[in-house]
């Protein structure tokens, strides 16, 4: 997630999974009645968001989580399941055709507008204890510094 301000849709599988297997598990710590809560959120999150299901495959949420480099890996699928995002993002990419032109008088120039300004990032911490083992703390290295090296 970029920022607590504008969070992204490619972090709510992940935060998902981490409620689901880490926050919610039963331990022995656990009263009766916070075993049951648990045991009673966890069955209603994971009935509603098709966790189970292999209908997860094609929602959004996934998809964009696979598109981002944070959560690339979908470290909470099963490898089945990732080639299968995989292949579906392939096959999108295939079908998806734009048209290529320039920018004439009439029409902003793209390159020439500045960016979004910068948003503070959350602490590396906050983010590990929300997403569990599912937040890479490495930075993600892009094609180009891959070159250069």
């Amino acid at each position: 997630m970029c920022s607590e301000l504008y969070p992204t849709v490619g972090g709510i599988y992940p935060i998902l999974f981490s409620i689901i297997n880490h926050h919610l598990a039963e331990n022995d710590q656990d009263t009766a009645a916070v075993a049951k809560f648990k045991k009673d959120v966890h069955s209603d999150l994971v009935k509603r968001n098709h966790i189970e299901s292999d209908e997860i495959i094609s929602r959004l949420p996934v998809i964009c989580t696979f598109l981002d480099p944070m959560y690339r890996s979908l470290p909470f699928l099963t490898e089945p399941q990732r080639k299968l995002v995989h292949e579906s993002v392939l096959e999108r990419v295939d079908t998806l055709q734009l048209p290529i032109s320039q920018p004439t008088a009439d029409s902003p120039n793209i390159i020439s507008q500045p960016g979004p300004s910068k948003r503070s990032k959350l602490d590396q911490d906050d983010m590990a204890f929300l997403m569990g083992g599912y937040f890479r703390q490495q930075p993600v290295l892009h094609r180009k510094m891959l070159r250069r090296t």
